[in-house]
């Protein structure tokens, strides 16, 4: 099935939006790039590239409760709209990381 321009455009801007976002909930999982030289030699680069969550680990725990899944599987990352303050009348964006969980048989 063909991807329509709509849907590549829509697709590109959720992934720009989502990368915004990620970085602004957890700038420290974002590697700053350097300057490697002078432009001297025959080093094509000037700078190294910076990267966004290139050290990151997931966590996994262990399934528990009513509704313990009977596997294992991931549950996705995502972004909420966290209410607070005052009567909850403030919010704010977080990213809520993703969790491997693991089932283990009782």
């Amino acid at each position: 099935m063909a991807a329509t321009d709509g849907d590549l455009l829509e697709r590109a801007t959720r992934l720009v939006v989502n990368a915004l976002l990620a970085t602004t909930a957890r700038p420290e999982s974002i590697i700053q790039g350097s300057r490697l030289c002078e432009g001297k030699g025959n080093h094509r680069e000037l700078w190294s590239p910076n990267y966004i969550g290139k050290m990151y680990q997931s966590r996994s725990e262990p399934a528990s409760g009513t509704h313990a899944s009977p596997r294992s599987h991931w549950r996705r990352g995502h972004f909420r709209n966290q209410p607070y303050g005052t009567g909850l009348a403030s919010h704010k964006i977080i990213w809520i990381e993703p969790v491997f969980i693991l089932y283990t048989a009782s």
